[in-house]
């Protein structure tokens, strides 16, 4: 039996879509007046030292999702699979619609954040954003975008990897192009790059540098059990997020010694959270998980 046919048996039937059931995103796209933009996002840190070149901005698209528009570079590799693919079709506006439901006060944190398409829409929304992404080709696309719509009061950008533990780590990227940047040597990417890395609980507990997310988006090619294992006393506390959402990549996990099944017993067993919808795509399951109604989460 496959890893995807076995995480599939753990899954409620009411809360599993298979392939082919999820509607691809309907996007309205329009290219507009090139902006040519040049500035740093005012929120990165100090050490992230990227080029000025990364917020112009030749041709870009507008997309509409769940009645918010926001802009988007044409440039990059995932604003194009966005923007003219549907790319994650149902699972996004999901997400999308929770981001609004919690309302403007909330603080959505993207783990794998990429280009910004997830962080853009929820700033756009009113919501405080932190977008957490190592690569510096796909930070610099996140950096265009952000500057692009003008919200860089609302994004914290913070240019590392999120693992178990603090310390320095191996990318292993084709940039924003190819297949997603991971921390797993699959021998797929072109190159590596050294990149620095942290844990949930020290950036939202120990340093505060960041504020406790009631969202939560991870998606990190194979790293998901440690992510969550570098989360576990947020995740834990009356602190700890209402939603999360989750890429399972069942290909990559075995290189963490961990499986997708290990990975949702432990959100659902050792964290108490619920879930709610699992999109079956291809290797992959793209899940959303909530706390039980009656749960005690602090404000």
């Amino acid at each position: 039996m496959s890893h995807v046919e076995s995480l599939a048996e753990l899954i409620p039937p009411a809360v599993l879509v298979p392939p082919g059931r999820s509607q691809a995103l309907k996007s309205i796209v329009r290219t507009v007046v090139p902006l040519g933009f040049r500035h740093s996002i005012r929120n990165a840190l100090e050490r992230m030292h990227t080029d000025r070149g990364c917020c112009d901005a030749s041709q870009t698209v507008q997309i509409e999702m769940n009645g918010i528009t926001a802009s988007f570079s044409h440039e990059g590799h995932w604003s194009k699979r966005h923007s003219c693919e549907g790319f994650e079709g149902d699972y996004g506006r999901l997400l999308v619609d929770t981001i609004m439901q919690e309302g403007p006060e909330s603080v959505f944190m993207d783990i794998g954040a990429a280009e910004g398409y997830y962080p853009v829409f929820a700033a756009v929304a009113g919501s405080h954003v932190v977008a957490i992404e190592p690569d510096p080709e796909l930070l610099c696309g996140l950096q265009r975008n952000v500057y692009i719509n003008g919200i860089q009061d609302r994004v914290t950008v913070l240019p590392i990897a999120v693992s178990d533990h603090a310390g320095t780590a191996t990318l292993y990227t084709d940039g924003n192009s190819g297949h997603a940047p991971s921390l797993a040597d699959s021998k797929l990417h072109s190159h590596s790059i050294a990149v620095e890395m942290d844990t949930i609980d020290h950036l939202v507990l120990d340093l505060k540098s960041v504020p406790s997310p009631n969202i939560i988006k991870i998606d990190v090619e194979g790293a998901e059990g440690l992510v969550l294992e570098g989360a576990r006393r947020l995740l834990s506390s009356g602190m700890r997020p209402t939603h999360v959402f989750i890429e399972l990549h069942c290909l990559y996990l075995p290189h963490f010694g961990s499986t997708a099944q290990d990975v949702y017993k432990t959100i659902v067993d050792e964290f108490g959270y619920q879930p709610v919808k699992v999109y079956m795509r291809g290797t992959e399951a793209l899940c959303y998980f909530t706390l039980p109604v009656d749960d005690g989460v602090e404000t």
